[in-house]
């Protein structure tokens, strides 16, 4: 979503570089390339940039990625987020499932709509600007109204 809503330069700026790991490289790059994806000259963009890193896991996260897959019945995206939000301080994961299953394991999990607020809460960039990239996500996730409402509100209070 982060990449429709051109908002991979600001989530570099207030979280640093997004890592990816392959699966959902493949999701995301691979299989949009296959469909004509037109924001895909953002991805590579911010590749080039050092904004967005694939990574590669290692055999005991592969191992940790196929048996979260099996046992839990989660995507190979979300598994492979899973199997390195272990050590990681935050993962995004917009799969209902895999943000459970994440809460579940103690992996502190948050929605692509958090994005906005973490630039907030840092000052990157102007309250608006955090605005229109929460709508522009939101469109592209099909957030609720409600979830928006939320998040924006979150945002003000951090320009206060």
């Amino acid at each position: 979503y982060l990449a429709k809503a051109s908002g991979l330069a600001a989530a570099n700026a207030c979280a640093g570089p997004l890592l990816l790991p392959p699966a959902v490289w493949h999701e995301a790059v691979e299989a949009g390339e296959a469909r004509g994806a037109p924001e895909l000259h953002r991805v590579a963009t911010a590749e080039l940039n050092g904004w967005v890193s694939r990574i590669v896991l290692d055999g005991r996260q592969r191992r940790a990625a196929q048996a979260l897959m099996t046992e839990f019945k989660l995507g190979a995206g979300e598994s492979e987020v899973l199997a390195l939000g272990a050590h990681r301080e935050l993962v995004i994961i917009d799969e209902t499932r895999g943000t459970r299953i994440a809460h579940l394991l103690g992996i502190v999990a948050a929605s692509t709509l958090v994005i906005p607020v973490l630039c907030a809460d840092r000052g990157v960039p102007d309250v608006t600007q955090s605005l229109k990239l929460l709508h522009d996500i939101g469109r592209y996730a099909g957030a609720s109204a409600g979830e928006i409402q939320r998040v924006e509100q979150r945002i003000k209070e951090c320009f206060q």
